[in-house]
């Protein structure tokens, strides 16, 4: 079985992923033979306005938000070649809601963690 991971994570500003860099950068720098893809996005800096991609301590980025229903829309090819694609999301209650419904329609199986800030 070929599994993969495409980790989509969206943060405030582009410090926020200092912590993670050295990880972060080693996947996007070694993906695994294609098995691993990782998108960062950062929608409230003004180092890196929406639509535009940067580059933070090496570490790739891209403005703004992403599509997050058109990122679930694109599975259903996975299914369509036998792989069982799996979204797990954490986040706020919107973005947890627009994806369940995506993917409730897409017929894709879906996990959500939701923490009470």
């Amino acid at each position: 079985i070929f599994v993969y991971v495409h980790l989509l994570w969206v943060v405030q500003k582009c410090d926020d992923t200092a912590p993670f860099w050295d990880t972060l950068m080693d996947a996007q720098n070694k993906p695994l033979d294609g098995r691993l893809r990782v998108s960062v996005y950062v929608d409230k800096d003004e180092a890196c306005p929406p639509g535009t991609q940067a580059s933070v301590n090496g570490l790739s980025v891209m403005g703004g938000r992403p599509d997050v229903v058109r990122e679930i829309e694109a599975l259903s090819g996975d299914k369509a070649m036998g792989l069982k694609p799996h979204v797990f999301v954490c986040g706020p209650p919107g973005l947890t809601a627009m994806a369940d419904l995506a993917c409730l329609k897409q017929g894709i199986s879906f996990h959500k963690e939701v923490f009470a800030f």
